[in-house]
């Protein structure tokens, strides 16, 4: 039986798949990315090492994620910081409550997280009362323009005009301004925002093990203000982030700003290792860092899945696959976007739901080639189509079905048999409703390769 999320996911993909202005726009900023990051990618003398050197610590952190986490909590929490441990969604978001209830705050900000979309700490909130003013101008220009669908592409899939647009209309400014002008002015609203806020939520690319520190890269400077002006700093980390030590962040930090966004390294770069100390100025009075399970422990249980956990999250793979580029990158409906996307929300949202993304690749291998850390992506499609279907009840009719195609395709005067008219239209009855209706079935050739050869041979 087909699952909610999949129906939404074909439906999504029947329409974007046939809208032209959007790929364009899509395969433009796509072109756009590539350019700089065929010059980013200059600063290495040998890019491969770099990403076998980057592969080789996340597989280690992998191994010993228990040693680090512990090892990163007691050294976070010397200078004042509190670690909190979410095993689920539920649980980070009510701890997240309970953090802001504890001085009745009102005025929350966010900067851009894509994990707190994962546990749906908005809509959570929302339905406290409390409104969560997002700062990330990607995350409310799309919504803006695309509603809460959350099966839309990306921002790349709208134009300039859309955006300011939309910009336009929701800060009542002037439409004879130009786009760069909205967004300054923007700026200064988003100042007053982070000044009169008291809880600042940000998002950990990396936690620092041996120093107890989280790492933040950005190019709006969003988070520092957060963490600068709120009396609350909440950091979101899931487990995963780890790396060993400071000295690591030499490779991740170009490495991950080189792959996300085509550039040699980000704008900002904040190591954050704790609340205001006695002899600092600046910085909140209160800094929770809350390390988030919600099933990643599921994937780092497969043997060959857990792989997909040295992730971090550039999105490279993305840019790269050809089904993103014709149908969106929000095929996934979780944090994770794209093929890494495709691999591990089965397991973070569930196989029976979300199985259906593993058969959402051409399996070329593009995503694998391009991943900074190494991830065998295109392999780990097929080991999860392995588990699926030894985990799931096969009916008779499958069965039967699958033994029959077993027996013909191993038999060439099976192969063989019938005309060709016959066998298209057979083809046409077997895989016309799964093919679609906006693609014309494939027709079989008058000659097979088998009766072509022979005849060459002859």
């Amino acid at each position: 039986m087909i699952s909610e999320a999949q129906k939404k996911f074909i439906d999504s993909s029947v329409v974007n798949s046939i809208n032209t202005n959007q790929q364009n726009i899509l395969n433009t900023n796509n072109l756009i990315y590539q350019n700089k990051f065929s010059n980013a990618r200059l600063q290495y003398a040998n890019i491969n090492l770099a990403k076998k050197r980057a592969g080789a610590i996340k597989h280690r952190v992998l191994n010993n994620l228990d040693k680090y986490l512990v090892e990163f909590e007691a050294n976070f929490t010397k200078r004042g910081g509190k670690v909190i441990w979410a095993l689920n969604s539920q649980q980070a978001v009510d701890e997240i409550y309970t953090i802001i209830l504890k001085n009745n705050y009102q005025h929350i900000v966010k900067s851009k997280s894509v994990l707190s979309e994962e546990i749906e700490l908005q809509k959570y909130l929302k339905t406290k009362g409390i409104e969560l003013k997002e700062t990330d101008f990607i995350e409310f220009i799309k919504k803006g323009i695309s509603g809460d669908n959350q099966f839309v592409s990306d921002l790349n899939a709208y134009n300039k005009e859309e955006i300011k647009q939309y910009l336009v209309q929701k800060y009542g400014l002037s439409k004879d301004k130009s786009i760069n002008e909205i967004i300054t002015t923007i700026s200064k609203i988003k100042k007053e925002i982070f000044i009169n806020s008291e809880v600042g939520i940000v998002e950990a690319d990396f936690i620092i093990s041996d120093i107890g520190a989280v790492s933040i890269s950005e190019n709006d400077g969003d988070s520092v203000l957060s963490s600068s002006f709120t009396k609350v700093n909440i950091v979101l980390a899931s487990i995963e982030k780890v790396i060993p030590n400071l000295a690591d962040l030499e490779l991740f930090l170009p490495l991950l700003s080189t792959f996300k966004t085509g550039e040699k390294i980000s704008a900002y770069n904040t190591i954050l290792t704790g609340p205001c100390q006695e002899d600092e100025t600046d910085g909140p009075t209160e800094m929770y860092v809350i390390l988030i399970d919600n099933n990643r422990t599921e994937v780092l249980s497969k043997k060959e899945q857990r792989k997909a956990m040295s992730c971090i999250q550039c999105g490279a793979c993305s840019v790269s696959c050809p089904i993103v580029s014709l149908i969106g990158n929000n095929i996934s409906a979780s944090s994770y976007k794209g093929p890494i996307g495709s691999v591990v929300t089965p397991y973070l949202k569930g196989i029976n739901e979300y199985s259906h993304l593993s058969y959402a690749t051409t399996l070329c291998g593009k995503c694998s080639e391009v991943c900074p850390v190494n991830i065998p992506l295109h392999e780990l499609f097929l080991h999860n189509r392995n588990d699926f279907v030894n985990k799931r009840e096969i009916s008779i009719n499958e069965k039967l079905l699958f033994w029959t195609w077993k027996k013909i395709i191993l038999s060439r005067n099976f192969m063989n048999l019938g005309s060709v008219a016959l066998k298209n239209k057979v083809f046409s009855m077997v895989f016309s409703k799964i093919w679609g209706k906006k693609r014309k079935l494939p027709e079989f050739s008058p000659k097979n390769f088998n009766q072509m050869w022979r005849e060459k041979s002859k």
